[in-house]
Order: structure tokens, then sequence, then C-alpha cells
């Protein structure tokens, strides 16, 4: 089954249920699929629904910071349920052992030798891993690996 489909079934048994929590974040997840959709004028595959539910991850995250900074400590917590929920729906992350591999694996294909390769090693790593870890902890990686 596809992550949309799995939505809209997980968004139907919340409904029967009544979880409003789950259902709030549920009924953002379609409204922000929908909005892509109409964006792009076609139907999304499940590698850009995963792109738009990164999407809010990352927006969640960002309100936890704000939250935080302004103290409201309720408001954080909510918004880490919300990443919860949203998680369930991507695929597993790969532990850094193997994203590390990864890039030690494109670093010797492209001949990368200093920092000035970062975008072509950054590039092919992100393709292979697809959606499978985060830009941030990927930049890290190859930063690393290209100033040993």
């Amino acid at each position: 089954m596809s992550i949309k489909g799995k939505i809209e079934e997980d968004f139907k048994k919340a409904l029967k249920e009544k979880k409003k929590s789950e259902l709030g974040v549920l009924r953002m997840l379609k409204s922000a699929i929908h909005n892509e959709e109409i964006e792009e004028k076609a139907s999304l595959d499940d590698e850009k629904i995963i792109a738009v539910l990164r999407k809010e991850i990352k927006a969640c995250k960002d309100s936890i910071l704000d939250y935080q900074k302004a103290g409201r400590k309720e408001s954080a917590e909510k918004e880490k349920g919300e990443i919860k929920v949203i998680e369930k729906y991507l695929p597993k992350m790969l532990a850094e052992d193997e994203i590390k591999k990864t890039v030690q694996i494109v670093i010797k294909e492209t001949k990368a030798e200093s920092e000035k390769d970062f975008g072509k090693v950054m590039g092919q790593v992100m393709a292979k891993l697809k959606g499978q870890a985060e830009g941030n902890l990927v930049s890290q990686l190859v930063k690393k690996e290209l100033n040993k």
C-alpha cells in the first residue's frame, strides 16, 4: 500500500476512534500532500510524499525550538508527539555506520580528495540513500571523511 493510502486509512480509523491529536496530524499531512499535488499538477509518488513528510517534520522541529525558547513546554511536547505520528509513515533511517560506509564508497568512486569535491560527493550519497538519512548527518560525515 502506498504511503498516501496508509495515511488515508489511518485517518479514517482515527476518526472512528475519536483520537483527536492523531486526527489533527493526519489532517495536516493530507492537506500538505494535497497542496503539493496541486503545485505539481499530478499525483505524488511515495518518494515525493516522503519529501513532504520530511518537510513537515522539519517544521515541527523548528517549532519545538521556538516553543522551548519561549518556555512553552506543553506546546513543544505536542510538536514532539506530532513528529512521532509522522515518522510512522517514513522509511527506517540508516544507522550512522551504514551511512559512513556509503560515503566512503562514493568518495572512492568519485576519487574525491578535498572539500572542493563536497557537492559532488553529497549529491551522489543523497541519491543512493534516498530518504534513509538526514541531510545534516550526511553532510557532517562527508566533511569528516573528506578532511581525513
